[in-house]
């Protein structure tokens, strides 16, 4: 096309209709309109010189950086002469289709008005759209109370949880309540939902170990509050969802999952996750599940909601206000691969984004009359054959690792996480690897003395171990000491769960023995101010929340908190690859987390094993 001018200073140039056409370049201009109609924003979309159906396609070759774009009559758009920037990056924001464009005119939840305004030049909104984001900037939480019933147990930061739920549902938002663990969550929550009983049921899902605690939280604080516990087998769970004069359902994530046919077929003001981690990975069955429920208002109730990796968060505001944070590609593009690449103006700006929705206080911060929690890191000097042991799989494990190219260490990656497994079992006791092994362990015995001294002082101790079969270990060295325990696992029955915590708060058994993937949430043991970490997990959050068993509301003796690490093995490196993957969550909702072992690296690996 540039070349035409030139020819046409030399001499006449003759073009057919056909080439006239193709050297017609358009030059259409997009433009946005907003508005707000019950509660839902009305997006308009109008396009000169260009069918509102081409619009899609010509967006696709503006992001490709292409430099023309043809149309369907032939015709061409240079691009480089149009600036499409701004309807592009709304279309990618929203999520627009081809045929939402096509429309010219797209519905969207009003919890993404903040997203548009700050996009759409104040010319395109009308009236309707600048009152409505004037309206939300206006609302005061204080001004809704809670019911009379709980208001006075309430402590401040309890009140001020319940108004920010509160608003959060009369402007029709979803929310993250990521409170410490320990400041009651679930209080907050059951005083919204007795506060709005009339608006009609609501549906709590959590882990199946706590279906239990949920129906006993409510029974002591929301008594008038008629609770459905669908649990047992298929045929009770039918019945209970039949009847319509229930105020509140609770089921577990895995019944939810199985049910859900019956679900998406109910009406709910509300709906809640509890340790709403357990969606964290976004194309897990179940964290689709909960997406099917049909619900006005949706909330998330979880002290971590971010473990590992940001798209965590993303999952659970997927879930939340599906669309708000965008899609995942378009997530992972402007968040998370520049967060893991250490740009700290994105974790600052995901932050920022989340803030309105997040709602996060520290132990520290709110409960000033919560005892101290005193931190000790009691080392276990290995010798002998455990020695020999661990330092004969140590040495393999690392030759193993240096011969693994990376382009084939995915291959072999499960076989060399179980041996740094066993490598973790020696540190606690070799029995755990080899059943005739008959010498000491380092670490049992700087246990047993903790216990020794714990029973002579009438404390009472929780002991956590990610391993069950250490467990087994611990129990059977208190029963030759004739020490009296409780052990709680994942094969523990729920009902049986709530009754060994409630005998442990009030009895005078001295030891506590819990699986720490059983026992990290949804227990109240504050008749325990000793806790013992047998062995360290690779995410420290999960070890905190263990902690925080002890350390929570109600308790009114110092906490002293025992990590029993085996010196200059792999445990000693876990530590400090905690401190170090520890920095994520902290930068985006204020709340350390840790490492999975799904997330290592082989040279977090080779780390690991030291020199």
């Amino acid at each position: 096309f540039e070349g035409m001018a030139e020819l046409r200073k030399v001499g006449t140039v003759i073009t057919t209709e056909s080439y006239d056409r193709l050297a017609a370049t358009a030059t259409p201009r997009i433009t946005m309109g907003l508005s707000v109609r019950a509660k839902l924003i009305n997006l308009t979309v109008s396009a000169e010189d260009l069918p509102l159906n081409e619009l899609y396609a010509l967006l696709d070759s503006y992001r490709q950086h292409r430099r023309f774009h043809r149309l369907a009559d032939g015709s061409f758009v240079d691009l480089s002469r149009v600036d499409l920037s701004e309807a592009a990056e709304l279309a990618d924001e929203l999520g627009l289709t081809s045929e939402d464009l096509a429309r010219g005119s797209v519905e969207i939840p009003s919890y993404k008005a903040f997203i548009l305004d700050s996009m759409v030049p104040d010319a395109q909104k009308d009236l309707s759209f600048s009152t409505y984001i004037d309206n939300f900037h206006a609302v005061d939480p204080s001004v809704y109370e809670p019911p009379a019933s709980v208001a006075p147990i309430l402590r401040p930061y309890q009140k001020a949880g319940f108004q920010w739920l509160s608003a959060l549902c009369d402007m029709g938002f979803g929310g993250i309540l990521a409170d410490e663990m320990g400041l009651g969550k679930s209080l907050q929550m059951i005083s919204l939902l007795l506060a709005r009983r009339e608006e009609g049921p609501a549906l709590i899902v959590c882990p199946a170990s706590l279906v239990y605690n949920w129906r006993s939280e409510i029974k002591k604080f929301a008594p008038s509050l008629n609770v459905a516990l669908v649990a047992g087998g298929a045929e009770e769970r039918a019945e209970l969802r039949q009847e319509n004069w229930y105020d509140v359902y609770i089921t577990s994530y895995e019944l939810l999952r199985r049910d859900i046919e019956d679900y998406s077929k109910m009406d709910f003001w509300c709906e809640v996750l509890d340790e709403a981690q357990y969606i964290k990975n976004r194309d897990t069955l179940i964290a689709r599940t909960v997406k099917l429920v049909s619900a006005r208002n949706r909330f998330a109730l979880t002290g971590t909601p971010i473990e590992n990796r940001v798209s965590e968060l993303w999952s659970i505001f997927d879930y939340l206000m599906p669309g708000f944070l965008a899609s995942y590609d378009r997530f992972r593009e402007r968040y998370e691969q520049p967060i893991l690449d250490g740009d700290e103006s994105a974790a600052r700006l995901l932050s920022e984004t989340v803030a309105p929705f997040v709602l996060r206080r520290r132990k520290d911060e709110v409960l000033t009359d919560l005892p101290d929690k005193l931190e000790q890191v009691v080392y276990a000097e290995l010798d002998g054959e455990q020695r020999k042991l661990y330092h004969a799989h140590e040495q393999a494990l690392r030759v193993a690792l240096s011969k693994s190219r990376d382009n084939v260490f995915g291959k072999d990656r499960m076989e060399i996480l179980a041996e740094l497994m066993r490598l973790r079992q020696i540190c606690c006791d070799p029995a755990l690897v080899y059943e005739d092994y008959e010498g000491g362990s380092a670490k049992l015995d700087a246990i047993m003395d903790l216990v020794s001294a714990s029973v002579d002082a009438q404390q009472k101790m929780l002991v956590f171990s990610q391993f069950t079969s250490y467990l087994d270990v611990i129990a059977r060295k208190l029963d030759e000491s004739r020490v009296s325990y409780y052990v709680l696992t994942g094969a523990t029955p729920k009902k049986r769960r709530i009754k060994l915590v409630n005998a442990f708060n009030k009895d005078d058994t001295p030891v506590f023995l819990i699986s720490l993937k059983a026992g990290g949430t949804g227990l109240n043991l504050t008749g325990a101010n000793v806790v013992v970490h047998a062995d360290p997990w690779w995410n420290a959050a999960a070890q905190n929340q263990a902690t925080d068993r002890a350390h929570r509301i109600g308790q009114t003796k110092d906490v002293t908190v025992y990590k029993v690490i085996a010196r200059d093995t792999i445990e000693d490196r876990i530590l400090a690859l905690q401190e170090a993957k520890s920095d994520l969550a902290e930068q985006v909702v204020g709340e350390g987390g840790g490492s999975s072992l799904g997330s290592l690296r082989k040279e977090d690996l080779i780390e690991l094993l030291g020199d």
